[in-house]
């Protein structure tokens, strides 16, 4: 009951003044809009929801807010995101995909002598049946090389199963010679077994390294060759020697004005080593390491010389290099004229020119 000077309507305005206040009773911020301590019908950053045990409040974003972190910290603390799933790729999963071949690899001997075959025994298996063939790389001193080996080859089905692959040395030097099968299948999967290292061991033992010395082009510039189908082969000459006589192979890696590299391990006496004996040997060794033409890089072209002998002894690199001109240098060959023009296979046929070479294996007419 309202007593003394107070009438009803000096009441209303005093409870309109306490609303308007924010000191009205607990509740009476009911209305749109409004920051009271009723539920809001826009809703207050932060305030949204309160945990349902009371731990602590989270809001539930309409927009991400750029925290997902469930994957790898526990929930994320500010709520699931509608626009954005809490999903994050496990960085660290190394499962082969559905499909893709299985292979190991192991050797008949951990070492064999040069020249002697190494069997490798191959264990493959392609769950999908769609393996289409094996791929053999090999690795030595003279580089990286590799060849294809089909299923019927290696007698196996798509499904894979076991193989036994049987390797010649003679092309490889003594060494490390490293081995890796690969199994390929129609989806592309391309899966190495575990690399294979066999020990290439000289047939010689003790005995000292090959040397080469004063390894040099015999023209410092040619000019590369201007019409198409000329060829020009730069000679290289050095000194050779070896107390043993037992030098076997010669390395030869030639670096293109561009950058590409090509090495070629090579009997000894395809670059004039000739055959010594227990009394050593010796003697001036000759090699055309590149063939030039119209369309060959020009500028310096770089070579690298290593004799090698039969107990796996390595010489000292030897290096060189000559440079290949479009329009300075000593030219190349050309040919003048040629008799009889016409002739039956056996038959002398004279060629007349300039600039031809004198090695028997660089005038060969085919």
């Amino acid at each position: 009951m309202v007593k003394g000077r107070w009438g009803a309507r000096s009441v209303l305005a005093l409870a309109w003044m306490l609303l308007a206040s924010g000191c009205g009773p607990k509740g009476s911020g009911s209305e749109a809009g409004g920051s009271g301590g009723g539920a809001d019908a826009v809703a207050d950053a932060g305030t949204d929801a309160v945990a349902a045990d009371g731990s602590g409040a989270g809001t539930s974003d309409a927009v991400d807010d750029g925290d997902d972190t469930e994957d790898a910290n526990g929930p994320d603390a500010n709520g699931p995101d509608a626009a954005s799933p809490d999903v994050t790729p496990d960085a660290n999963d190394t499962t082969a995909p559905e499909g893709t071949p299985s292979i190991k690899a192991a050797a008949s001997a951990p070492a064999i002598p040069v020249g002697a075959s190494v069997t490798l025994t191959v264990d493959v298996s392609d769950p999908d049946g769609d393996l289409t063939s094996l791929q053999i790389e090999r690795t030595d001193l003279a580089g990286a090389s590799s060849g294809t080996l089909s299923l019927a080859a290696a007698g196996l089905g798509a499904t894979g199963g076991k193989a036994t692959v049987t390797l010649g040395t003679e092309v490889h030097p003594a060494g490390a010679l490293t081995l890796v099968v690969r199994a390929l299948d129609a989806k592309g999967h391309d899966v190495a077994a575990p690399p294979v290292v066999v020990q290439l061991q000289g047939v010689g033992t003790g005995g000292t390294p090959p040397t080469v010395k004063a390894l040099a082009f015999a023209d410092a510039t040619v000019q590369r060759p201007a019409q198409p189908g000329a060829l020009r082969r730069p000679a290289l000459v050095f000194d050779y020697a070896d107390a043993e006589g037992d030098i076997r192979q010669a390395l030869l890696e030639v670096t293109a004005p561009d950058g590409v590299v090509e090495s070629r391990l090579l009997p000894a006496h395809s670059v004039g080593v000739v055959a010594g004996d227990s009394g050593g040997q010796k003697g001036a060794g000759l090699a055309h390491p590149m063939q030039l033409e119209a369309s060959s890089p020009l500028g310096v072209w770089k070579v690298a010389l290593t004799l090698l002998d039969d107990a796996g002894h390595a010489s000292t690199v030897a290096t060189a290099s000559v440079t290949c001109s479009a329009d300075s240098g000593t030219p190349g060959p050309s040919i003048a004229s040629f008799a009889p023009t016409s002739a039956s296979p056996g038959d002398k046929v004279v060629v007349s020119g300039a600039g031809m070479d004198t090695a028997p294996f660089a005038t060969q007419v085919w």
